[in-house]
């Protein structure tokens, strides 16, 4: 399972609005033939963002 994780709080509003909403697309993939990658690149956002 993903760790729930936080944005920095380094970040303005409006980043952290546009982040949660490409988290929840990632999450809400409903293409069976990409969900597995969707999920990789989602860990991948959230790394880069988490750093």
């Amino acid at each position: 399972m993903l760790k729930q994780q936080t944005p920095p709080t380094n970040e303005s509003s409006t980043e952290i609005v546009a982040f949660m909403l490409k988290w929840s697309r990632c999450l809400s993939a409903k293409n069976a033939s990409h969900t597995q990658q969707r999920k990789n690149g989602c860990t991948y956002l959230m790394n880069n963002i988490s750093a």
